[in-house]
């Protein structure tokens, strides 16, 4: 048997959304609550175009994360899509 594979694939890199650990560089501004909440929401919309994006296409998404256990990540990102986890002390080395 001959498989196929989407010839489109996305690639999300996203860090589990956890206070003081998101958008640190708004922390000073915004407080750490309120830089989660901009986290949370700019994953969400990157996410909901995804989702419009596989949605009826033969394109694969992947979340590549960090930040967390593969089950809290699926739980706060749903479990529609693939994951991966990040490997590499640095994000360039993640990117990799």
């Amino acid at each position: 048997m001959i498989r196929t594979f989407p010839s489109d694939h996305l690639l999300v890199f996203a860090r589990l959304p956890k206070v003081g650990t998101n958008k640190t560089r708004l922390i000073p501004a915004i407080g750490a609550d309120m830089a989660t909440l901009v986290y949370r929401a700019l994953v969400g919309r990157t996410l909901a175009q995804a989702r419009q994006l596989i949605g009826g296409s033969r394109c694969l998404a992947t979340i590549h994360f960090t930040g967390g256990e593969i089950l809290e990540v699926q739980a706060e990102f749903g479990h529609d899509f693939a994951y991966c986890e990040q490997i590499g002390p640095s994000l360039g080395e993640r990117l990799k």
